[in-house]
């Protein structure tokens, strides 16, 4: 299901993380009877980014077994008190 565009707003002023930005976002009515999405291009002015996600949904073409070996190795100690 895509939204239509109902229209845009005028110049509104977002604060957001000690920075304000002058936007004009665009309305329209959403699924599931949200409020707001912030879109993307608005998380890249915003300095909001997501990570881990999957950036493909097709199926994979490499097969295999993964050899987990650490490379690096923790040692703790512990000092009395």
């Amino acid at each position: 299901m895509q939204s239509v565009l109902q229209g845009r707003t005028q110049e509104l002023q977002i604060h957001y993380n000690y920075t304000t930005y002058t936007v004009t976002l665009d309305v329209m009515d959403l699924a599931a009877s949200k409020d707001m999405s912030i879109g993307t291009d608005l998380m890249r002015t915003l300095g909001i980014g997501y990570t881990g996600l999957a950036v493909s949904w097709t199926p994979p073409v490499k097969t295999g077994t993964l050899d987990f070996k650490p490379r690096l190795a923790i040692r703790l100690f512990f000092l009395p008190v």
